[in-house]
């Protein structure tokens, strides 16, 4: 196991600190506002931030261990496969032009929806194609490590 580069783990750390700090401007924005759509985008970001800092304190940690690669456990390809086709049934069920029908605050938070739905597809294709043991090997059962 190859420990992590000092120069990559400060960048992470640094990385970290700014998304708290992210959180804390945003949440301080959304009291702020005196609508309730535009307190939402700012509590959207501010929970985007709170994750972003999680994802990449788990990353230091599994670097810190020496692991720079992983694949999921405890699920497989045919779940993914069925939380796709519900994602693009729920999807299809859309209406089409909605986005046309709204604007300023409404149409952004429209958009947003619309773009974490087509994040979704691109991280459920991902995990397919390189998060997953390549098909016929054994899925890993056990949780990955803290």
């Amino acid at each position: 196991a190859q420990p992590v580069n000092p120069e990559f783990a400060r960048f992470l750390r640094a990385r970290i600190t700014l998304e708290q700090t992210a959180v804390a401007d945003c949440m301080r924005l959304a009291q702020k506002s005196r609508d309730e759509l535009t307190r939402a985008i700012f509590r959207q970001i501010a929970s985007d931030s709170l994750r972003h800092a999680e994802i990449v304190a788990s990353i230091a940690s599994y670097l810190d261990r020496g692991l720079h690669r992983t694949v999921a456990t405890g699920i497989t390809r045919a779940d993914i496969d069925r939380l796709i086709a519900k994602e693009r049934e729920a999807e299809s069920r859309t209406a089409p032009g909605m986005a046309a029908e709204l604007g300023g605050v409404l149409a952004i938070l429209w958009e947003s929806m619309e773009s974490d739905e087509r994040k979704h597809e691109v991280l459920l294709a991902r995990l397919l194609e390189t998060g997953l043991p390549p098909p016929g090997r054994p899925i890993p059962t056990k949780r990955a490590p803290r």
